[in-house]
């Protein structure tokens, strides 16, 4: 995979070997007697003696992902490139090979340099083979789409057609092996659960984005723990493997995580969440678990806190990322409860306490997803509430209006005070009286041609898609054919809300996943289906199985009465060949994954920028991107998703254009013919 950085006004390939002090990304971009530590060549650690550490899945939770388990003592490793090979002795890259592994496809190591060509078929990538020293693949094989005649694309090795949608989008089923097999079903008759979940983050820091999945509070005897999947894929052709000490049969009730990075330094931490459960793991230098809840008081009620959403954020404006957490409805002791919500600020040493007040913190109600988004354009970043407020409580409250209401705080947004008032937020309502309350699961940003931007939220009933122009804010979502009421007298439920261009027309369309309530006898699991709602001139239009998305059916549940039923949902670039990948997660059954179809219609790949802020701590929101030649902003990655960390990169339809960082920084990309990912990287100033 080729990667690239750009500066403030600069581009250019990572190819120059650094001397003590220079920055870096991998320990081959420093001298053969350096390595890479916190983004800077330095002299590496003198080896650790062995150590007893146990069994090996001991040894292997002890060591750093910077290190190896041999022999029950940790030793350095090093990630190294198809020049170069790691001296596991001092964990440094030197020059050259020691065996062919060292050389990668399409070399093999002699006299300790890798020499182009083959000796055996295992010196080429499948499906090539060996012959006459050369790589050769058999007819209408390919290892990406420019191996393949230009009205063909490339899936699994093989050459296949370009699909000619009608509506000019359309995706097909993806099953990597492993990933594909993660299963939950649900035990007996139990409690209402809002499904499991996932979240994409860097695990191991190679530019590929690995997922986390998680497992369902009431999972049955044999479904998946929660696991971590390492990505291991190439152009066309996805593999998901799991990271076998990630993976315990222990890791339960982890229903879902969203990743961070504490430092802005590329390594990512992950925030996993469930049933009282806020657990912050660290992965570099060294492997660590921090228990958030145990911060709070052992008597405190919201430590039965159900944790199913989460912002990375920079609560008190300190420069420093801190956590916010959404409680979701939750069953105990036979009673429904919710919580207020929690939130944690990191400290200077990089630690964490409990926040003690905010107005983020005064809901009552159960927070399905966590929005962020500058809504107000001053250049600070708001807070949406999608709260679900018909289905918790147990009384009702009277407004002043007369009418009657749940006893529980509606969904609203937050916008953030300026830093020279006393405030930190002021709430703002979706609607007025009864319209406020709603069952808020997903949310997104649209922009609606020949008008504005409108917040979308996803909800039971009808869905919601809001002019924050006016006071209050008005709802387009009937009018434009977003609202998908019912089916057939069934009202929907609608749930994981993501914008992108789908079907590269340059306007913005929505893909939304649907899916029935927890119910033992199935009955309204038909009426759902996931959805691509394509924007027209006046309306939307809506695809499901004739764009390829698979119907619900009993075979991706595992149910013999349940259909599958859809939860939250996620997209990104997850082989980087330029198409994306829309991932769903369910209530019960199997993870989804849909690829786009590449079409005969001629338009640049996709692109994926990996934003490396300074200023603003951020985790693929916060951004803004204008193509070249265009003066409208795009800002697609808002989060909002119930159970779903989302992509910290964005992916990009033009090849050249501007990124906006959440400082209001502006940086050019330029992608080139390449999909990517290019690393922007915004200067300290």
């Amino acid at each position: 995979m080729r990667f690239y950085l750009i500066g403030f006004l600069s581009m250019g390939a990572c190819t120059v070997v650094g001397d003590s002090g220079a920055p870096c990304i991998v320990h081959s971009d420093c001298e053969s007697t350096l390595q890479c530590s916190e983004s800077q060549c330095v002299e590496p650690p003198t080896p650790r003696a062995p150590q007893d550490a146990g069994r090996a899945a001991e040894c292997a939770e002890a060591c750093s992902t910077d290190s190896l388990c041999v022999d029950g003592a940790c030793l350095l490793a090093c990630p190294c490139d198809d020049t170069s090979y790691c001296d596991e002795s001092v964990g440094v890259c030197r020059p050259g090979c020691a065996e062919d592994l060292d050389c990668g496809f399409g070399a093999f190591c002699e006299e300790q340099t890798c020499t182009e060509g083959c000796r055996e078929d295992r010196h080429c990538e499948d499906p090539a083979t060996c012959t006459d020293g050369e790589c050769v693949l058999p007819p209408d094989a390919c290892q990406g789409h420019g191996d393949c005649r230009p009205e063909q694309r490339c899936r699994n090795g093989r050459c296949l057609a370009r699909a000619e949608p009608l509506e000019g989008f359309r995706v097909e089923r993806r099953f990597p092996a492993d990933l594909s097999d993660h299963t939950v079903a649900l035990a007996g008759e139990g409690p209402p659960d809002f499904g499991y979940g996932a979240g994409l983050f860097d695990w191991d820091g190679d530019l590929d984005l690995d997922l986390f999945v998680g497992t369902s509070v009431a999972a049955a005897f044999g479904s998946s723990p929660a696991c971590i999947y390492r990505n291991e894929s190439t152009e066309g052709r996805l593999v998901f493997s799991p990271v076998v000490e990630e993976c315990r049969p222990t890791l339960i009730n982890r229903n879902s995580a969203y990743g961070l990075d504490l430092d802005s330094d590329g390594h990512h931490e992950l925030l996993v969440l469930g049933r009282g459960v806020v657990e912050l793991h660290r992965f570099h230098p060294f492997r660590s678990t921090t228990d958030l809840m145990a911060l709070l008081d052992e008597g405190d009620a919201r430590r039965q806190c159900m944790a199913g959403a989460a912002l990375f954020v920079d609560l008190d404006l300190d420069g420093r990322g801190d956590v916010l957490v959404g409680c979701q409805l939750d069953e105990v002791d036979g009673q429904s409860v919710s919580k207020t919500n929690l939130a944690w600020r990191q400290t200077v040493t990089g630690d964490f306490e409990v926040l003690p007040s905010s107005l983020l913190l005064e809901e009552e109600a159960s927070t399905l997803a966590l929005g962020i988004l500058d809504l107000n354009d001053d250049g600070l970043l708001d807070i949406v509430y999608a709260n679900d407020t018909f289905g918790t409580g147990d009384g009702l409250r009277t407004l002043p209006s007369g009418e009657e209401v749940p006893d529980t705080d509606p969904g609203a947004y937050y916008l953030r005070c300026p830093p020279t008032t006393d405030c930190d937020y002021e709430q703002r309502l979706l609607g007025e009286g009864r319209r406020a309350w709603g069952f808020y699961m997903g949310v997104a940003n649209l922009f609606v041609e020949g008008d504005s931007e409108h917040l979308f939220l996803s909800d039971w009933g009808a869905n919601r898609l809001f002019d924050l122009r006016h006071d209050p804010p008005r709802d387009y979502a009937e009018l434009l054919g977003l609202d998908l009421r019912d089916h057939e007298g069934q009202l929907l439920y609608g749930w994981g809300s993501l914008v992108d261009d789908y079907d590269r027309d340059g306007k913005d369309d929505l893909f939304l996943t649907q899916g029935m309530i927890y119910d033992p006898i199935g009955e309204g699991f038909n009426a759902h289906r996931d959805v691509v709602l394509l924007q027209r001139q006046e309306r939307f239009i809506s695809l499901s199985e004739e764009a390829g998305i698979s119907s619900h059916n009993h075979q991706d549940s595992g149910h013999s009465r349940r259909l599958y039923s859809s939860r939250g949902a996620a997209k990104a670039d997850l082989d980087h060949d330029g198409f994306l990948d829309l991932i769903t997660v369910p209530m019960e059954g199997v993870i989804r994954l849909h690829g786009e179809v590449p079409t005969t219609q001629e338009v640049p790949r996709r692109c994926t920028l990996i934003p490396r802020n300074s200023l603003i701590p951020s985790f693929g929101y916060g951004y803004a991107v204008r193509h070249e030649g265009e003066r409208r902003w795009r800002r697609w990655d808002v989060q909002g998703q119930i159970r779903f960390g989302l992509s910290p990169w964005i992916v990009v339809t033009a090849p050249k254009g501007e990124l906006r960082m959440p400082s209001g920084a502006i940086l050019p990309y330029d992608c080139g013919l390449g999909t990517g990912p290019v690393i922007i990287e915004e200067p300290v100033w």
